[in-house]
């Protein structure tokens, strides 16, 4: 679900920036639509019960994340590709502070264990995530953002299904073998 959150830019691209929406480009996104909904699609499993605070969650992570993406394009658009490192700064600052403010108040009790146990793990997140943001920066006034951000979150769904498939050791469905394809 978090990938669908780039059509956002994607759409602002369109519709705010007036980027040109040509055939090929209505025909990618359409193929990046449903490669994304076979790839979510799931076999006859245990029943996963979805909780308001669940869909919340989902929400504001779409939301956030499509809305870091528009900023980061207009912001590099309007400073003519300019203040990049300063950007990254202030924008790492702010999740970090807020973050580690929400930590505090919901998960205060495993907060310690949590780190000591999963730092590497979100090191290594947090590095991937800020080389594609930093990409991000460097690409926006470069590319369409109707064209980067597609690319991206295709980007996004083929590595998930690499580590899921060689570290994990999943077994991928037909139809998100398909999806990743189409993707």
């Amino acid at each position: 679900i978090g990938q669908y959150s780039l059509i956002i830019p994607t759409f602002c691209g369109l519709l705010i920036l007036n980027e040109e929406a040509g055939s090929s480009l209505i025909i990618g996104i359409a193929l990046l639509l449903v490669s994304l909904l076979l790839i979510n699609l799931e076999g006859k499993k245990e029943e996963k019960k979805i909780t308001l605070k669940w869909g919340i969650y989902v929400f504001l992570s779409f939301i956030g994340n499509g809305g870091c993406s528009t900023v980061q394009k207009i912001q590099q658009i309007k400073c003519n590709g300019a203040y990049k490192s300063e950007f990254m700064i202030i924008a790492l600052v702010i999740s970090v502070i807020t973050l580690f403010i929400c930590t505090l108040i919901t998960e205060r009790d495993i907060m310690v264990h949590s780190l000591k146990k999963g730092l590497p793990y979100y090191s290594i997140c947090g590095l991937a995530n800020g080389m594609v943001n930093f990409f991000v920066l460097v690409l926006a006034t470069r590319m369409p953002a109707s064209m980067m951000f597609p690319i991206i979150s295709a980007g996004g769904i083929i590595t998930t299904a690499l580590i899921s498939i060689f570290v994990y050791k999943e077994k991928l469905s037909l139809l998100q073998k398909i999806g990743i394809m189409l993707g």
